[in-house]
């Protein structure tokens, strides 16, 4: 008989009351989840949409901005292309310098524009110191792409400092004149004070100056009543400031007339001509004229001349009869050039009744003629003396 040790597993289900069975099926809507998935994909689509209109609005206007730069930019360089354009080729042409000081003109014809260019002279040569010009320039870049109805056309200026080449025209001034010869006198008036004065030259210089002990006469000296001791011949054509060999041989300045002797009639045109005399120079008539007279070899006057500007010799200046010279002389140049012939023999010398006086006005307006050759301008560059957006006022 078989023996049970265990008794049956007893079903141990919990059967829970169907009142307290709960199902999610019968509590959800499947439309109404349907139905939320579509409230929120609507908007975040519109949201979308605002982003990406946003990044494209932001995109081309940076878009915009770069292109407006680079075409002011652009424009920039061509108006600063036009303006230094302009200032080389009016420094290029520039034969003489305005008497006035002031000279305004409009370079047109260039490619995208045109420059209009001022020229200034800021400093009148005096003493020791020569002119001080300013040349200004502003390019107008006509042609140039911008964008935007209401950007201005585009300009740049531009100033440089110059001032006239090492020459003549940095002369001194040390007298009404000036002898490297020394000088003999047997009456005349030699006046020292400005007879017409220019802005920037001395008021009163000596009436004669001379190398150290080469005075000698009985002329009337004024304003003051003292003779300018130069020193040796060396000191004395330093102090000059004048390129003899440059002027003679080295093409320093353009005559505007080139003779042999002074036979003849005197220009007057163009004002305060240039004339230059390669040999020795006898003046024998009356002549009124105003300029400036460069003779290589030895200048005679025998005549009641009268000369307004500037007279340079490079040999003796001996004078009889009645000259009268407004401006300044100075002889003897061939002196300080060794190398140079004919050299003067002995002293100038002055008699009769001559009559020199300063004018620095008369000097001024010879100056200005007194231009360099057409193998170097009128004016010079001074180094590091550039200037951008030059202010005018």
């Amino acid at each position: 008989m078989a023996l049970r040790c265990c008794r049956e597993p007893e079903d141990l289900t919990i059967t829970m009351p169907e009142a307290m069975m709960t199902t999610t099926d019968e509590t959800v809507d499947p439309g109404l989840m349907r139905a939320d998935r579509r409230g929120f994909t609507l908007p975040m689509v519109v949201l979308l949409v605002a982003l990406l209109s946003i990044a494209l609005v932001l995109g081309f206007t940076r878009t915009s901005a770069e292109l407006r730069s680079f075409s002011d930019q652009q424009a920039a360089m061509d108006a600063a292309a036009l303006a230094q354009t302009g200032m080389a080729r009016y420094l290029a042409n520039l034969s003489a310098l305005p008497a006035s000081g002031s000279f305004d003109t409009t370079i047109s014809g260039l490619p995208g524009g045109s420059a209009a260019v001022s020229l200034r002279r800021v400093r009148d040569s005096a003493a020791t110191a020569g002119d001080v010009w300013v040349a200004y320039a502003t390019g107008t870049a006509t042609s140039a792409s911008r964008l935007g109805a209401g950007v201005p056309v585009a300009s740049r200026s531009f100033a440089q400092v110059l001032t006239p080449p090492t020459g003549s025209t940095q002369m001194n001034v040390l007298a009404a004149w000036t002898s490297l010869n020394g000088m003999t006198t047997s009456g005349g008036n030699h006046d020292g004070a400005d007879a017409s004065h220019a802005a920037g030259y001395p008021n009163n210089v000596n009436p004669v100056a001379t190398i150290a002990g080469g005075y000698s006469g009985t002329a009337t000296l004024n304003n003051p009543s003292t003779v300018g001791n130069l020193g040796t011949v060396a000191a004395a054509y330093g102090a000059t400031h004048i390129d003899w060999n440059g002027i003679v041989n080295g093409g320093a300045i353009t005559p505007d007339y080139v003779r042999s002797n002074c036979s003849g009639s005197w220009p007057s045109t163009p004002a305060y001509p240039v004339i230059l005399v390669t040999g020795n120079c006898n003046i024998t008539t009356a002549i009124d004229w105003r300029g400036s007279l460069i003779v290589t070899g030895n200048l005679t006057t025998t005549s009641s001349l009268q000369i307004h500007g500037v007279v340079l010799a490079g040999g003796n200046f001996n004078t009889t009869g009645s000259p009268q010279i407004w401006g300044t002389v100075i002889s003897g140049l061939n002196r300080g050039v060794p190398s140079m012939t004919p050299q003067p023999v002995g002293a100038d010398i002055s008699s009769g009744n001559p009559q020199y006086w300063y004018s620095s006005t008369d000097i001024r307006s010879a100056m200005a003629r007194l231009v360099p050759s057409s193998t170097t301008t009128a004016l010079v560059l001074t180094r590091n003396a550039w200037l951008d957006n030059w202010p005018s006022y």
